[in-house]
């Protein structure tokens, strides 16, 4: 038997609202403190870890509202909840509104700064600038229609007045603005794709990196469960039918700053994995060097730069760079030039120079050792 929202009692919907709210927290708090553990560690903060910060801190308005939207009949049936209470909940739902559209738009302006910092092709980030400029758009556009829903505007909560309000608002203007901001993104969740395939790059490392940027998936899914959710909304019995749209419209955000910081904290794992397998096995240094090269699937003569980058003489007049395992981020990065074909910079794991160094190193010494014996 298939359990739904609609189907819970009272009760259950409380509990439903508590759940999901601390989850969403937990998730996207938990995933940002990372984020910033792995660049701090590593390259230091760029905008955009400022700007999903900034949405993190707009998503609390969301948690404040549902745990508050309990305390004044939030779940419960509306014959059952008193005129001043429902009063506070429609309160609450207003200023849900409010944080909605501003910290989505936070979210996905973290994600295109992301993207325009690593593909750097001029056509990129002219395609970047104009999913900037829509999103930018249906923030104003959202937010103004949202808010001018009922006029006066505060006959959303207090009916008590001459006044007025859009025919269903919650569904018509919710839904159109929640498919607006599905199609941005759409075009988001794409813009990578086509960058991704035409670099210089193994198909399995085509195939990990679009792994990667397909997180945004979960977002869209999301997206799709509010537009549904939003048609279960009965203003009759707003305090009941409310929970389903107001637990989805939530996790919408926290899943995709959760979704906008994932990518970021391979560092964390990679250096977890590190410390792991230089606990459990003692390899020698060369069959380490063998692996990481096959793993990495480039072609070998790297020289270490001061910048932490080592450069790799790739095919086809191209030039890939990986960076070295002090790097806090997946960087990708595809710069066209004029006959000399694309630069790359990629995140995979290779210090062949300087562990070619360490091997030599440690020849010498053992070379000097034998020379000391048969001297003696």
């Amino acid at each position: 038997m298939v359990i739904t929202i609609d189907s819970l009692d009272p009760e259950g919907k409380r509990r439903m609202v508590i759940a999901t709210t601390v989850v969403g927290l937990v998730c996207s708090i938990s995933t940002y403190i990372l984020r910033i553990w792995a660049r701090l560690s590593s390259s230091g903060m760029f905008i955009e870890d400022w700007v999903m910060g900034v949405a993190l801190f707009l998503s609390f308005g969301f948690a404040i509202c549902n745990f508050y939207g309990l305390t004044v009949g939030l779940g419960e049936h509306e014959g059952t909840v008193s005129k001043s209470d429902l009063e506070k909940l429609n309160i609450s739902i207003w200023i849900i509104q409010r944080f909605q559209a501003p910290s989505i738009f936070c979210v996905k302006t973290s994600i295109i700064l992301l993207y325009g910092r690593l593909f750097v092709t001029r056509k990129f980030r002219m395609v970047a600038w104009g999913i900037w400029i829509y999103t930018a758009l249906w923030t104003v556009g959202s937010f103004l229609a949202s808010t001018l829903e009922c006029i006066p505007v505060s006959f959303f909560w207090n009916k008590n007045q001459k006044g007025h309000c859009v025919k269903n608002s919650l569904t018509t203007i919710g839904f159109s603005n929640g498919f607006l901001s599905f199609v941005g993104d759409l075009f988001i969740l794409c813009m990578p794709l086509p960058m991704i395939w035409h670099l210089q790059l193994n198909r399995k490392n085509k195939i990990a990196l679009t792994a990667v940027f397909l997180c945004g998936l979960f977002v869209v899914g999301t997206s799709i469960i509010r537009l549904v959710a939003l048609f279960t909304i009965n203003t009759s019995d707003i305090s009941f039918t409310q929970v389903q749209a107001g637990i989805w419209t939530y996790l919408e955000v926290s899943i995709g700053i959760t979704c906008g910081n994932l990518p970021l904290l391979r560092p964390l794992f990679r250096r977890f994995l590190d410390i792991a397998t230089s606990n459990n096995r003692s390899g020698d240094a060369s069959s380490k060097i063998n692996s990481q090269y096959h793993r990495s699937r480039l072609v070998a003569g790297s020289q270490l730069r001061s910048d932490g980058f080592a450069r790799i003489s790739g095919k086809m007049g191209t030039d890939a760079e990986s960076t070295a395992a002090s790097g806090s981020e997946l960087e990708l990065q595809e710069r066209r030039h004029i006959d000399e074909g694309i630069t790359v910079h990629t995140d995979i794991e290779m210090r062949i120079e300087e562990m070619g160094q360490a091997i030599r190193m440690h020849d010498r010494k053992y070379e000097g050792v034998v020379k000391v014996k048969s001297d003696d």
